[in-house]
């Protein structure tokens, strides 16, 4: 049922847009046959702009992954372990773990992060906390916490807190 309901949210914010953009093509049409082609051309400009306002930019994003250890040469080539957290069918938010194997002792952690892939049209992930304990020889406790952000043609309608805990083994 919740894939469904995602999938749902998803479909209707997509046709939204379009249909968005279809009514904004259709007003500058009409403008431009009642007024003129000036008022159309101030209208067209004026609203890409307050709409490309919503967009979050380049310098916006930032990164999930937070850096814990360095590489060092005296050990092997860092590996990456990705594991799926949360998969709703059409989008899945995993963790990812660089690490660095060590010959004759436990495997480092590099740094860690999380990603949301897939169908994820109205929904952002935003992670607030994530850390990863040692328990015994290359197994780790992970701890993950965020919110999905829902909204609707830009607009936040909801927002949903999240936990995830769990083991990896780092191999």
């Amino acid at each position: 049922m919740h894939s469904f309901f995602y999938l749902s949210f998803c479909v209707l914010n997509v046709v939204s847009f379009i249909l968005l953009i279809y009514y904004f093509f259709k007003c500058t049409s009409l403008i431009n046959k009642r007024i003129g082609i000036i008022p159309a051309i101030i209208f067209f400009f004026g609203a890409s702009s307050l709409l490309s306002s919503y967009l979050p930019s380049e310098t916006s994003k930032k990164s999930n992954d937070i850096t814990l250890n360095h590489f060092s040469d005296k050990a092997g080539i860092p590996d990456f372990k990705n594991i799926i957290i949360d998969d709703k069918e059409f989008a899945r938010l995993s963790i990812d773990v660089q690490y660095q194997e060590f010959p004759y002792a436990q495997n480092v952690p590099l740094s860690i992060g999380t990603s949301f892939t897939g169908l994820a049209a109205g929904v952002k992930w935003n992670q607030r906390i994530i850390d990863i304990t040692p328990i015994k020889n290359n197994l780790f406790q992970y701890y993950v916490s965020g919110e999905y952000k829902w909204s609707f043609l830009g607009i936040n309608i909801y927002t949903q807190s999240k936990r995830f805990e769990g083991k990896i083994v780092l191999d």
